[in-house]
């Protein structure tokens, strides 16, 4: 498992430049975040589609078409909230809001509806990544030692709720991806 990790830092930096970008869009050329969502997204869709379809030389994911609706309306849901909310508190905020609580709530809904073990390490994670969390919320106060009441934006409750709409979308995905394995 330890060895596996390295995919987790891949997929900060891949996301923290995302961010960047979606941020340096809406703010220097004025283009919504709900425009950028719905061009990228679709086209990263048929990417991937094309791509199962060269590899496995058929489509199969489409006999779980639920499955790839609550799918894609999790993760539509999801970008548009995270790239809605880079516009409000800037990508590094974002980030350090969504990250950590995403990471979270999919471990969370993994050990809850996937049946994963949860292992004691995880749970120190967990903890570290709440302390972040809260640490992140609380910045904006000029009190540190005060952490209650949470001065919450609404751009930080997109933040937040993007990470939830991520957690559902990567909990199904896993499911199509079990259903669905390459042979």
């Amino acid at each position: 498992m330890i060895a596996k990790s390295w995919i987790v830092f891949v997929q900060a930096i891949v996301l923290s430049f995302e961010s960047i970008v979606v941020e340096f869009l809406t703010e220097i050329h004025g283009i919504s975040s709900l425009l950028v969502a719905s061009v990228g997204i679709p086209l990263a869709g048929m990417i991937l589609l094309f791509i199962s379809t060269v590899l496995s030389k058929k489509i199969t994911v489409f006999m779980s078409w639920k499955l790839v609706l609550v799918a894609s309306i999790f993760l539509a849901a999801a970008v548009f909230l995270w790239y809605d909310s880079v516009t409000r508190v800037g990508a590094s905020k974002e980030g350090l809001l969504a990250g950590p609580l995403e990471t979270i709530v999919v471990l969370i809904l993994a050990w809850l509806l996937l049946k994963e073990r949860l292992r004691k390490i995880q749970l120190v994670g967990v903890i570290i990544a709440l302390l972040g969390f809260f640490a992140t919320v609380s910045s904006r106060s000029l009190d540190l030692s005060t952490i209650l009441p949470l001065a919450i934006t609404f751009g930080d409750l997109e933040a937040i709720l993007s990470a939830f709409a991520f957690a559902g979308g990567v909990i199904v995905m896993t499911k199509l991806v079990k259903r669905h394995r390459p042979s």
